[in-house]
């Protein structure tokens, strides 16, 4: 397959097929999400018992 001659509208398509047309183009775009775990004292043992809090709404920011 060779390269487009002229710029292409960015498009993205779901698991399901179903396309979803970019409003914009941009040259970069990062998504980040994180979570955190919370690890409980445990005198005398040999590993604390760890628990994970619910997760951050993902962020997106593009260039």
């Amino acid at each position: 397959m060779s390269a487009p001659s002229a710029p292409v509208k960015a498009f993205l398509r779901t698991e399901r097929g179903t396309r979803i047309d970019c409003l914009f183009n941009p040259a970069e775009l990062t998504i980040t999400k994180s979570n955190t775990w919370n690890a409980s004292e445990n005198k005398g043992g040999n590993a604390p018992s760890c628990a994970s809090r619910p997760a951050s709404p993902a962020r997106s920011r593009s260039a």
